[in-house]
């Protein structure tokens, strides 16, 4: 009797996707959602843009209520927000009334198991009104990975404060750099305060390093005594480091102008990664048009697609930027592969702390090979633009392999 072998291949996915929809906020804990438990064991890298909106009475998510949570454990929460986030009620935005936010997670979990999954949740609050969404990546694989995270640390003005600075324990070679940045005023008074363009900084090395990623657009903050519900801004600043050295450091810097800042700064840093990464600016009109193009070589497989981007208004009047008209697209397209869930109001060029915004997107999909992608948007008048976009190549797949002999 012949016996025959037969050789079967099980792939593994190395990462996960969620896009997520609008959910009504109340004054309950509320799941926004995030990536369903698909990753094997290794350890997890998370990466969370969370976006808000409201169209009723000022509402305020309390410090630590915004929550990143494994496997919706509120008990151990991966990440929060530092500060209270606030969102005012009005569609026409003013310096006491804007209604939306950006807030952003980076996260490495070192002790990940099978099909562990990530979300964000906001816990009970005096939420009446108000909306949110969620997009997330996770992923696993690669060779080695970093994570550190501070605590808020007060700048003054007209000086340069260390928000965090980090260390590695990776080897030389190829970084990608994530680092979620969360900055608010809590002056009392009529003490308004901004940090220039350029002002807040991603460093390769120590504060006196090279600059990697910077804010291209001025970022203005309101206090509370002024008002204060544009008093907080969520930013992602990010680089792909080619010559890291070994335990190669990272540092994020800012520089308040006016009146002191707070700020608090995550940094995720993954080794030997395969990434391309690209910016651009642009002013936008009623059409839709590129901000940051990005040509790769990368393998068909997986890739996973962030994009962060800040707006200004150029325009006299105020100016929106409609749900949707944000958007990821492949290159040769307009289709949205990944695009905003809610309008961004900008108030006129002229009003300091209510006319900038900082934004961001991912997507993620199995593709074809030297996949190209556009970061895209329209606005109802003249918006100033800028955005940064990076693609990265999931690990392939390795496979179980399996013999059989009937």
């Amino acid at each position: 009797m012949n016996t025959q072998r037969v050789i079967e291949r099980a792939l593994q996915k190395h990462s996960g996707f969620f896009d997520g929809a609008s959910v009504s906020l109340t004054n309950a804990a509320v799941n926004l959602g995030g990536t369903p438990g698909t990753l094997p064991p290794g350890i997890n890298h998370v990466i969370a843009v969370v976006s808000l909106h409201n169209t009723g009475n000022t509402i305020t998510i309390t410090a630590n209520n915004m929550l990143l949570l494994k496997n919706n454990n509120a008990a151990a929460p991966l990440a929060s927000n530092q500060y209270d986030i606030m969102l005012g009620g009005a569609p026409a935005p003013t310096s006491d009334v804007f209604n939306q936010k950006t807030l952003f997670f980076v996260y490495r979990d070192p002790n990940g198991v099978a099909n562990d999954a990530y979300n964000v949740r906001i816990t009970s609050n005096t939420l009446t009104t108000g909306s949110g969404e969620v997009k997330m990546l996770t992923f696993n694989g690669f060779a080695a990975s970093g994570y550190d995270a501070g605590g808020p640390v007060n700048v003054a003005a007209g000086s340069t404060g260390i928000l965090r600075s980090y260390t590695t324990a990776l080897p030389a070679g190829n970084n990608v750099v994530l680092a979620a940045v969360q900055i608010t005023n809590n002056n009392a008074g009529n003490q308004d305060a901004f940090v220039a363009a350029g002002d807040l900084q991603l460093h390769r090395g120590t504060s006196a390093g090279p600059v990697v990623d910077s804010n291209a657009r001025r970022i203005d903050l309101r206090s509370i005594g002024g008002g204060g519900v544009n008093r907080g801004i969520g930013v992602l600043l990010m680089a792909r480091d080619t010559n890291a050295v070994i335990n190669q450091p990272y540092t994020v810097t800012m520089r308040p102008t006016t009146n002191s800042l707070s700020g608090q700064a995550s940094i995720l840093v993954v080794s030997g990664v395969t990434s391309r990464f690209a910016s651009g600016t642009a002013t936008l009109g009623i059409s839709l048009a590129p901000i940051a193009s990005l040509s790769t070589d990368l393998l068909d497989g997986t890739n996973l697609v962030i994009d962060t981007a800040q707006f200004e208004n150029a325009s006299a009047g105020q100016v929106t930027i409609s749900a949707g008209n944000e958007r990821i697209t492949y290159a040769a397209s307009t289709v949205a592969l990944s695009s905003n869930e809610f309008p961004r109001n900008l108030c006129p060029n002229a009003s300091e702390n209510c006319n900038d915004f900082f934004s961001g997107l991912l997507w993620s999909s199995s593709t074809a090979a030297a996949a190209s992608y556009r970061v895209q948007a329209a606005a109802s008048a003249a918006v100033n633009a800028a955005a940064n976009i990076m693609a990265i190549q999931a690990p392939r797949g390795i496979v179980d392999w399996q013999e059989i002999f009937p």
